[in-house]
């Protein structure tokens, strides 16, 4: 704020320093302000430190000491808003109009909102990370000045009441434009006359190609008969008088007056000159070129906070790297439109196809350019009547008419690839869409369902594209319901482990089990594992549940032991988290040490899938899992896309059959054959076979006379609480052939 230095009015206050009340819960604030400032003399005097460490100590200081000149306020103390609270207990509970106030904070996040500012008449705005000791000194001495001003005037607190009534209406425009036509408007006001002006700055630079000073300065506002050369050079208005006094404004970095106009200088930033062109009807007397003189003051920190807050909302509500709106923009825009009634409209999500592992692949940059490229072929290949949005890293989210917001239309902008700087690249996407009229009740709600029918078009296939429906929000309802039941149970050790046995198939006896888990409800009603052990898997619960079954089926190993009925052998499916955890060898060696059995008696199931992901940490894992004594099969055997490779190399005792291929024996199919073929390979390595799934004794006299060792399945029982299977041990014994389809428990399939 630039005002002369030297006047008759320039020390209204007592005493022989400016006094400065600081506000802060932080004492080495304090001190680092005092020790910035205790030597700086400003308008002849030096600076007094007043001290605060809350919003009440402040209160007191205020309501006691009248003559504080500015006040140095954090925003952020006892509360989020203990600042600005403090604020306006001071200028409208203490009524104190004169002291200027300069808001503070570490915390960038908590800036004061557009309309506390405009309240409260608040100088500046700075974080604490800003305030070099040269910006916190003329912060300071801008507010002094402010102050001085201030105070000179009182004499004409009719026209400073203009001038802080003026504040408001500037603070509330959005836009630079507005604010400078705001500006030229309020000058008007002060001076009851018809405001016709320009506001304009000057450019960062000079344009070579011209010596013309006017070439150089730009117009962000005006009025009346100059409107319509906003955003252009000031040489292209068509009035000569208004140039000159604007370029000799600038060039004198002045006001300057004439008869019948009048030119203010104002620098809203170090590098920039700005200045205000304005007719009046004649040369200004001096107590309003003093009021004018206050306002263009007040004015510069106004037009840079008002350049931030508009760059700020630039980066609130668009998207830096395509230029497009954010999601913030695009839910603002959809709610309303779905305010409106207009519910024709159709939402879209489009999703890069594996675009992570394509960002690896050609480098982040590459990256950036393809998303880029993704959001200017999208918003040049539909209509106005959409709008693209990107809504996250590799989404952009589309809203419009259904003619235009479809599955063909959009893929069809995806059929050409898209140059890079050294090769052309194919992108495929994935689509989720839904009509607002099955979906919307506001924008997050509308945006929600896309994204669900983009999960289930993931699901299905990539390239894929689903319509929403209320049924897949039923699903996702539902698996959330089962997220938080099966922590709950989980907490509580609610579920239980049911045990299947498995058979020698040539002579029937009992020669194994398999921990299978089982989840009862309070109402008797069994949760189908399928459903609840993917939830685990997909939320991380698989670990937990996957601890809990080895400990239980190790702690009932060693309870069937103790109870006279021998080892039996337990067979434990593990997970590929699981597996892959750092903590699974030591937890798995804890778990046979606690229940006191030998590793002899635990076989892990893994699966092929898991084999293939990792091979040379999976033999590793095996191998010290066989160094405890445990036995290792491969469940669900060709069901993946097994190497033969590695499958003679992986330290393994047993492979099992998936059931599936068993359920074909006896048909004719190719799963009959291929369960022959998994038999045959098992023996030529040297493994034990178990076939699963077995129902029928047919399945179980042609896997027998194949040379398969052992069977499970609804022929011999479905998976049993233990002590059932205890109590049928103990009336047969483990040598004794099992009963057929003895003993169900529950109900339940076997999973």
């Amino acid at each position: 704020m630039l005002i002369e230095e030297d006047g008759p009015d320039e020390a209204p206050l007592r005493g022989d320093a400016w006094r400065i009340l600081i506000v802060d819960d932080d004492p080495e604030v304090h001190e680092g302000t005092v020790f910035a400032l205790k030597d700086e003399v400003m308008l002849g005097r030096g600076l007094a430190f007043l001290h605060a460490y809350s919003a009440a100590e402040a209160r007191q200081v205020l309501v006691t000491e009248r003559d504080i000149a500015v006040i140095l306020l954090d925003v952020v103390m006892e509360r989020v808003d203990t600042g600005l609270d403090l604020v306006r207990i001071i200028r409208t509970e203490i009524g104190l109009l004169e002291p200027r106030i300069i808001l503070r904070t570490g915390q960038p996040g908590y800036a004061p909102e557009t309309e506390a500012i405009r309240l409260f008449d608040i100088n500046d705005y700075r974080t604490k990370s800003e305030l070099t000791h040269t910006r916190l000194l003329t912060s300071v001495m801008a507010a002094v000045r402010a102050y001085v001003q201030i105070l000179s005037l009182s004499r004409q607190r009719h026209g400073l009441q203009k001038i802080i009534d003026a504040s408001p209406g500037l603070y509330e425009k959005p836009a630079i434009d507005l604010f400078a036509e705001g500006v030229i408007l309020q000058i008007g006001n002060l001076l009851h006359i018809e405001p016709e002006g320009i506001l304009c700055v000057e450019k960062c630079g000079t344009d070579e190609k011209s010596s013309e000073k006017s070439v150089s300065l730009r117009l962000i506002g005006a009025t009346g008969r100059y409107r319509g050369f906003v955003g252009s050079a000031l040489n292209q208005v068509p009035e000569k008088r208004a140039i000159d006094a604007l370029v000799e404004c600038v060039a004198r970095r002045d006001h300057t007056f004439g008869n019948g106009w009048t030119a203010l200088y104002i620098r809203p930033a170090p590098d920039r000159d700005g200045a205000v062109f304005l007719d009046t009807p004649t040369v200004l007397p001096d107590a309003d070129r003093q009021l004018l003189s206050v306002f263009c003051t007040n004015i510069v920190g106004g037009l840079r906070n008002v350049k931030l807050l508009e760059e700020l909302r630039n980066l609130a509500y668009f998207d830096r790297l395509s230029g497009l709106p954010n999601r913030s923009c695009f839910l603002t825009r959809l709610d309303e439109h779905i305010a409106s009634g207009h519910l024709d409209f159709t939402v879209a999500i489009v999703d890069i196809d594996h675009f992570s592992d394509l960002n690896d692949a050609i480098g982040h940059a590459n990256g950036d350019r393809v998303l880029h490229a993704v959001g200017l072929r999208l918003r040049a290949g539909l209509d106005d009547d959409c709008l693209v949005a990107r809504v996250a890293s590799d989404n952009f989210a589309i809203f419009g008419p259904p003619a235009k917001v479809n599955p063909a239309m959009i893929g069809r902008l995806f059929e050409k690839p898209f140059a890079m700087p050294d090769f052309e690249l194919p992108v495929s996407v994935t689509m989720g869409l839904a009509t607002l009229s099955e979906s919307a009740t506001c924008g997050p709600d509308a945006l929600k369902a896309a994204s669900i029918a983009l999960k289930r078009a993931k699901i299905a296939n990539r390239g894929h594209h689903e319509y929403y429906t209320r049924e897949m929000e039923d699903i996702i309802r539902a698996r959330i319901e089962i997220h938080r039941d099966l922590r709950q149970v989980l907490q509580k050790r609610g579920l239980a482990v049911f045990y299947q046995p498995q058979i020698e198939l040539a002579t029937g006896r009992l020669v194994g089990t398999e921990a299978l888990v089982r989840w009862r409800r309070n109402d008797g009603e069994f949760v189908p594992p399928d459903q609840f052990i993917q939830v685990a898997e997909n939320t991380g619960l698989i670990i937990d549940l996957g601890e809990f079954i080895i400990t239980e089926s190790c702690r009932q190993v060693a309870k069937w032991r103790d109870e006279g009925l021998g080892d039996i052998r337990m067979a434990i499916n593990v997970s590929i988290a699981q597996f892959r955890s750092r903590h699974f060898l030591p937890f798995v060696a804890d778990a046979l040490a606690t229940a006191g059995i030998s590793g002899s008696s635990v076989e892990i199931e893994i699966t092929e899938s898991m084999v293939m992901n990792e091979v040379e940490s999976v033999i590793e894992t095996l191998s010290a899992l066989r160094q405890l004594g445990i036995s290792v099969a491969v469940d669900d055997f060709g069901t993946g896309f097994s190497s033969l490779n590695y499958l003679q190399r992986l330290p393994i005792d047993r492979l099992k059959v998936d059931r599936a291929f068993v359920r074909d024996i006896g048909s004719g199919g190719r799963g009959e054959i291929i369960a022959q073929l998994i038999v045959q390979l098992g023996k030529m390595l040297g493994l034990q076979i178990i076939g699963e799934g077995i129902e029928s004794e047919i399945q179980a006299a042609v896997l027998r006379s194949w040379g398969c060792h052992e069977g499970q399945g609804f022929l011999y029982s479905q998976a049993v609480d233990p002590i059932a299977l205890a109590d049928w041990i103990n009336r047969h014994g483990r040598n004794s052939p099992l009963p057929r389809r003895g003993g169900a428990a529950g109900g339940q399939k076997p999973v």
